[in-house]
């Protein structure tokens, strides 16, 4: 700002930005933007990913093998309900 007689700023002298700087600002604002929401979806991501795991063994796949045993599958059904018996015993965890 330039002064004037009196010693007040003069805001009349106004200054603009110029294409390079306003692209420059705008990669900038991009970079961190894509940080920031970054991080927020993968906390969004594994979040979800632990929910899902959640719904699919709780009601999806009890669901999904009913469905087998009603329409007549069981020999499909009964090797799928061990398979997942055995992976479940095998990779319990210490609840201890």
């Amino acid at each position: 700002y330039n002064k004037d007689i009196k010693g007040k700023a003069n805001i009349n002298n106004k200054t603009y930005i110029t294409k390079e700087e306003k692209l420059m600002l705008n990669i900038i604002f991009m970079i961190l933007m894509f940080i920031v929401f970054g991080r927020i979806l993968k906390f969004a991501i594994k979040a979800a990913w632990g929910m899902s795991k959640m719904i699919c063994s709780i009601v999806l796949l009890p669901l999904f093998l009913i469905c087998l045993v009603f329409k007549g599958l069981v020999e499909i059904a009964f090797p799928i309900l061990v398979i997942v018996g055995i992976i479940s015993i095998f990779s319990a965890r210490n609840t201890n």
